[in-house]
């Protein structure tokens, strides 16, 4: 943590001209450097109170439903795209311009899509029935 957190150590040089006259480092060296200690882990675990004040404990179980709410619209996007290629390959099927073969793969593909879809409908209404259960709504 301490190498990844490059802009709070950016600040410190900004921060030692604030918190540290230049007269006292020549006097009192290690209560310079005691100073600087001191401003570097606040800097640094300032982000992790901040952060843990903004993630209750709840917040994953709101994290995993957004993350089912995407997962269900994208498959249902997946469904009518998938409904489309079904369809075109029926009329191409009816034309004699596929195989049956052809036509069975795709159809496959189509009811893939269509249990994913069933499955991501079935994830979004747990996350949410957790997420009530947490904050009491339920």
């Amino acid at each position: 943590p301490l190498l990844t957190n490059a802009p709070a150590c950016e600040s410190l040089a900004i921060r030692r001209a604030t918190y540290i006259d230049e007269s006292a480092s020549t006097m009192y060296p290690l209560l310079v450097e005691m100073m600087l200690v001191v401003v570097a882990v606040s800097e640094l675990l300032a982000p992790i109170a901040i952060c843990e004040s903004l993630n209750p404990p709840g917040s994953s179980m709101v994290k995993t439903y957004g993350f089912a709410f995407d997962t269900y619209t994208t498959s249902k996007e997946a469904v009518a795209i998938s409904k489309k290629i079904y369809n075109n390959y029926q009329i191409k099927f009816k034309e004699g311009l596929i195989t049956s073969l052809d036509l069975s793969q795709i159809q496959t593909q189509y009811l893939s899509t269509q249990t994913q879809y069933i499955q991501a409908m079935y994830n979004l209404v747990s996350a949410k029935i957790e997420l009530d259960k947490i904050t009491n709504k339920l």
